[in-house]
């Protein structure tokens, strides 16, 4: 099987790409095909016949193209370090066009030759002559503006409808298919312009394209790889459109037309238009009026938040045909991107507080919040590439990942904006005990659900001297676990889970509970230690620290006379939920 044949093959079945990054890396897998694309060997030498060659180019790039578009990959995921490269040009301008006046004559030259040569029924067609003047990277370039042109002459009038259908029949054959990347990016975002005649021209241009009548097995094959790049960009440009001119009735079977590519187009992080569109119009019950009144975003978190926990106190009662309440994380990512973590943080912490079963719902929104943002990981870090010094592709994504992270510092995360509440509880605590309590149990159960277990040593490791003996563990390993260790809520001055006590922050808690009563003769050291029998001295763990002093019942917390706030932090039974043998124990 040719290289064209396998590429092709590839593009057109989106999900055997998936079954290829489970293998390795997105870069080691496609830097090799931007080297050939960018160095394309052999075409200075006359080949005397210059169709092979471009088709051959188009299949290599088909592959690479539906790679970057399905992941959203960027030049720093493929590997490029040039800014010359041609993949790197492409996909920086693959959907604008360049003005006639910024193109050098080479580039007018060309673009002048594939209008004649598309359009001119005079000029004899596609000529070994134009694509032997004309390499296959300088064409894809030209590409949006090559459309442009052809918008601006179908709007003027200059092109009737049977040129422009004799024009594009080239343009949806194999030869040059891969060319309707680029094209129809840029024919999506002119459907956003508020220019009639350029839409209208748009519209008429996709028609041919998007329902072609005449097409062979493999155009066709490689007609539905181009759809399922930019079904998604397509479909929001044209439904936008269908809004700005609801008596339009083209744009109906355009949609049909891409309808089976959608569902294949993207596998990113990000939330699809139309998931933001139903999540921003959910609508909320007002409990004063009884009325529904609209919520947005926070009231479709807080619907998620509350179908989960209802299914999972009883999935058989609460789903119907025993299906699971509907979530994706897609919504997490987007609320926190849109929201921001802070006040995402705070619908959650109201769902926590209200929530009929507790139990239940710390499990699902510590669940939602350890879940991995694949959006944090696109660029690869240097510990994580080949430790192969002399492998040039390594040191080049090496240098790449460097400098993204200067241009991409790290972004603000639910977690983050957790452990700063954490830090921040004792603010809480004097106007809202309930709140504070729910901060650093959620706090505790997510360290704990995210801390690496422990890796048991080897038997003969165990068995060897402490000192001086090379137990086997590696650097690697004790740097993991170091960086654990540090992550850890003792690090932090919150303790650790399992009953760990508290260092300083102990006394701290003891003091602001005192003050808040009103009670307790003795004062907290800042290392921890009771001032006096007086104190209500306890750590976040729930065990109690002191002899005397007032007690969480006295704030309204309940849980016994010698209890402080945080005494519902023992067991199971606090949940309000029969949890039977399951161990609530996160040490």
């Amino acid at each position: 099987m040719t290289l064209k044949q396998i590429c092709r093959d590839l593009a057109s079945k989106p999900l055997s790409l998936d079954v290829l990054l489970l293998f390795d890396k997105p870069h080691k897998i496609l830097h090799p095909l931007c080297e050939l694309l960018d160095n394309w060997a052999g075409y200075e030498e006359d080949h005397g016949e210059y169709q092979p060659v471009y088709e051959e180019f188009g299949s290599v790039l088909l592959l690479l193209l539906a790679f970057v578009y399905r992941y959203n990959l960027s030049t720093a995921d493929l590997g490029i370090r040039s800014s010359g490269s041609f993949v790197a040009k492409l996909l920086n301008g693959v959907d604008r066009c360049q003005p006639l006046e910024q193109l050098s004559e080479q580039e007018k030259s060309h673009l002048g030759g594939w209008i004649h040569g598309l359009f001119d029924t005079e000029a004899g067609g596609l000529g070994d002559e134009l694509m032997s003047s004309c390499p296959p990277q300088d064409f894809y370039l030209l590409a949006p503006t090559l459309f442009h042109q052809i918008v601006n002459a179908l709007s003027a009038g200059y092109l009737t409808d049977e040129m422009l259908k004799g024009g594009l029949e080239y343009l949806v054959d194999v030869l040059l298919l891969p060319a309707l990347v680029p094209a129809l990016l840029y024919l999506s975002n002119l459907l956003w312009a508020d220019n009639q005649p350029i839409q209208n021209a748009v519209i008429k241009i996709l028609q041919p394209i998007l329902k072609p009548t005449s097409i062979s097995n493999e155009a066709s094959t490689m007609l539905s790889s181009v759809l399922n790049i930019v079904a998604k960009p397509l479909e929001h440009a044209l439904k936008s459109y269908q809004r700005q001119d609801p008596e339009c009735q083209k744009i109906e079977p355009l949609l049909l037309a891409i309808a089976d590519n959608l569902a294949v187009s993207r596998r990113t992080g990000g939330a699809d238009h139309t998931e933001l569109e139903s999540w921003c119009s959910a609508q909320i019950t007002n409990p004063a009026t009884g009325a529904l009144i609209h919520g947005g975003l926070a009231a479709a978190v807080r619907t998620t938040i509350q179908q989960l926990v209802q299914w999972a106190q009883n999935p058989t009662l609460n789903s119907m045909n025993g299906m699971p309440a509907p979530y994706t994380h897609r919504q997490t990512l987007a609320a926190q991107q849109i929201l921001g973590p802070h006040r995402l943080l705070g619908i959650i912490l109201d769902e926590l507080k209200s929530s009929p079963e507790p139990g239940i719902a710390y499990d699902v929104v510590t669940t939602m919040i350890c879940a991995p943002d694949v959006r944090n990981n696109t660029i690869s870090s240097p510990s994580t590439q080949s430790n192969n010094s002399s492998d040039h592709n390594d040191q080049a994504q090496n240098h790449q990942s460097q400098d993204a992270k200067h241009k991409h510092p790290h972004r603000l995360t639910l977690r983050d904006a957790l452990r700063l509440e954490a830090h921040d509880f004792r603010a809480h605590l004097r106007a809202d005990p309930v709140l504070a309590e729910t901060v650093v149990r959620l706090y505790r159960r997510v360290e704990a659900q995210l801390t690496p277990l422990a890796l048991p040593l080897p038997p003969a490791a165990a068995a060897a001297p402490a000192v001086g003996v090379d137990v086997g563990v590696d650097a690697a390993t004790a740097a993991a676990a170091a960086a654990a260790a540090a992550m850890m809520p003792d690090a932090l001055g919150l303790g650790v889970v399992g009953g760990v006590e508290l260092g300083g922050m102990e006394g701290a808690i003891a003091a602001a509970v005192a003050a808040a009563n009103g009670s307790g003769t003795g004062g907290a050291g800042g290392d921890g230690t009771q001032g006096g029998a007086g104190d209500a001295g306890m750590g976040l763990d729930g065990q109690q620290q002191g002899q005397g002093g007032s007690s969480a019942g006295d704030m309204g917390l309940g849980g016994g006379t010698a209890d402080d706030i945080f005494s519902s932090l023992s067991g199971p039974d606090d949940f309000g939920a029969d949890f039977g043998s399951w161990s609530m124990d996160l040490s």
